[in-house]
């Protein structure tokens, strides 16, 4: 019988394989959100109140539905894991991917399910290199397993620069370029640029006055791109799995749910 282990999203001791985590409860999840259409999905992370973990703390319901909204008749949606963690002394994502991978994925691989995505990008950097290697291989048995269900799930491995952990940033090195954030925010900008559905533009290269913003409207020809936090995709299966009241049970009613805390350095007690 599943305990309720992978609802943890740092748990007791690390999943070393997709069965550890799948007898300990998880895929349940992303079993469960499949069986719904995508609106209920994010109704339900709406009413669980879980914000963003990569320090904003947007309200998660409200950005998938934004995505939603702003999804192209044209090109798909892409959903990005941030995982390009560069605050001076903070290890929580790295802590999260290395003991749990699979709920991270799964969380993506339900977001995919919500925003009508068949593409999920895994961000890190290149010299996390024992987070990419897990990652590869977490990815790898979810792919065997059938967990992704025709979705493409990329392991990025970009950038040193600390600006690539902005999000905005990290999507232009998804495009070929220098980590430099956008004006636009990624859900009304994505990870391609358009510019040949413009009648006006002509050959050359383009520039700000090319770019086509994604509008909420069904001739809509750019694509959004869906970007949360490791730890924010990390709390998303025990939501559908469990209910968002289940969620809300812990927290405040402002923030709902747990926060992953990461302590650096010689300490007294390494785990709690």
């Amino acid at each position: 019988m599943p305990t309720a282990t992978a609802h943890r999203v740092l748990p007791e001791a690390p999943f070393t394989t997709l069965a550890d985590y799948q007898a300990a409860g998880g895929g349940e999840g992303l079993r469960s959100a499949r069986l719904v259409e995508p609106d209920v999905v994010v109704a339900e992370l709406e009413a669980s109140g879980l914000r963003g973990r990569g320090g904003a703390g947007f309200p998660t319901g409200t950005k998938w539905r934004t995505v939603l909204e702003y999804a192209s008749s044209v090109l798909d949606t892409v959903v990005v894991v941030n995982a390009a963690e560069g605050e001076p002394g903070t290890y929580k994502d790295r802590s999260i991917l290395l003991a749990n991978p699979y709920a991270v994925i799964e969380g993506a691989l339900i977001a995919a399910h919500a925003v009508g995505s068949r593409n999920v990008v895994l961000a890190t950097k290149q010299r996390f290199a024992e987070v990419l290697t897990r990652l590869k291989t977490a990815v790898a048995e979810v792919v065997s397993a059938g967990w992704s269900d025709g979705i493409t799930i990329t392991v990025l491995a970009g950038p040193e620069e600390y600006l690539y952990g902005e999000e905005t940033a990290l999507l232009e090195v998804m495009d070929g370029r220098a980590p430099l954030p956008r004006i636009a925010p990624p859900w009304r900008r994505g990870v391609v640029e358009v510019v040949e559905h413009k009648a006006d533009v002509g050959s050359g290269s383009s520039s700000s006055a090319d770019i086509v913003m994604a509008t909420p409207d069904a001739e809509n020809v750019v694509p959004p791109v869906l970007v949360d936090n490791v730890e924010t995709m990390a709390n998303v299966p025990a939501i559908l799995a469990a209910g968002a009241a289940t969620f809300r049970a812990r927290g405040t009613a402002a923030s709902p749910g747990t926060i992953v805390w990461t302590v650096p350095g010689a300490v007294r007690r390494a785990t709690v």
